[in-house]
């Protein structure tokens, strides 16, 4: 099992046109499909454990170096990402409460109040967020962000930014805010690799119990 899960790894961080059981199961070296497949579909794991071996191995083998994409542990790590399209609504009418026999009920339509789009900076050390909100996502407001990083974060730590591959995080007014400053260091998600973007896990839970 860890050979075919590091297979697995491997093959989702490697630049395959396409990644699915087929394609990740060739470049691992199986012969078929049906190993992975059990693999994402059966087995069982403890994803707290996973977490610190994975945690533990970083540590172990990347911290400290700063040659290559590795961060140092002495450094902040933020991963950074955006949640676009938060659409705050109102129901028409309240809510009536709930009775003996009579379950809660709700109007089918609802008022719109516009939209508005939150940037999030997770601290992976310390699970602590530094958010902004903006009533636009474009590299002007993806630009005032790090600014209010920079602000928050020590002055003598290093900072290393984790993003996935959109435009905004790689816009020339963005790398020219960089060379301006050097103590940030920008690290990108494979492609198609997002979801590894630790942040989009926090991300996923605002929206699973806050926003839904």
């Amino acid at each position: 099992m860890p050979q075919r899960f590091r297979g697995l790894l491997q093959g989702l961080l490697a630049e395959l046109p396409h990644k699915n059981c087929w394609t990740i199961t060739e470049h691992a070296g199986d012969a078929n499909p049906y190993g992975m497949q059990y693999l994402l579909g059966r087995a069982l794991w403890d994803t707290d454990q996973v977490r610190d071996d994975l945690r533990g191995y970083v540590v172990e083998h990347l911290g400290g170096q700063r040659h290559g994409n590795a961060v140092p542990v002495d450094d902040a790590a933020l991963a950074v990402d955006e949640k676009s399209q938060i659409q705050p609504l109102d129901r028409s009418a309240s809510v009536p409460p709930m009775m003996p026999g009579m379950p809660e009920r709700r109007t089918h339509d609802y008022l719109r109040n516009g939209i508005t789009i939150l940037f999030a900076a997770l601290d992976v050390a310390s699970g602590q967020i530094i958010g902004s909100i903006h009533r636009r996502h474009r590299a002007a407001e993806f630009r005032k962000f790090p600014t209010k990083i920079d602000k928050q974060v020590l002055a003598d730590l290093e900072v290393h930014l984790i993003c996935d591959n959109y435009g905004t995080h790689k816009h020339p007014t963005f790398i020219r805010w960089l060379d301006a400053h050097p103590r940030f260091h920008m690290h990108f998600t494979p492609a198609y690799c997002s979801w590894l973007n630790q942040v989009e896990r926090w991300l996923g839970l605002l929206t699973q119990q806050r926003l839904q």
